[in-house]
């Protein structure tokens, strides 16, 4: 699929990460709320960047 932001041109990355779906109760101003999460085994992965000569790391 051919994207285009601001006139420049560019193709979607396919992205796929496995992971388990996890739910968690809570009390909120005593009510009861169930909390939907998301758990993956494949760590993030540190992206290097640099902002007007600063590196950092994302």
């Amino acid at each position: 699929m051919e994207l285009r932001y601001r006139g420049n041109r560019y193709q979607r990355n396919e992205f796929f990460m496995e992971g388990v779906e996890v739910w968690q109760e809570g009390i909120y101003r005593g009510t009861p709320h169930m909390l939907r999460g998301f758990h993956t085994s494949q760590p993030t992965a540190t992206v290097e960047l640099q902002y007007r000569g600063i590196c950092y790391a994302r």
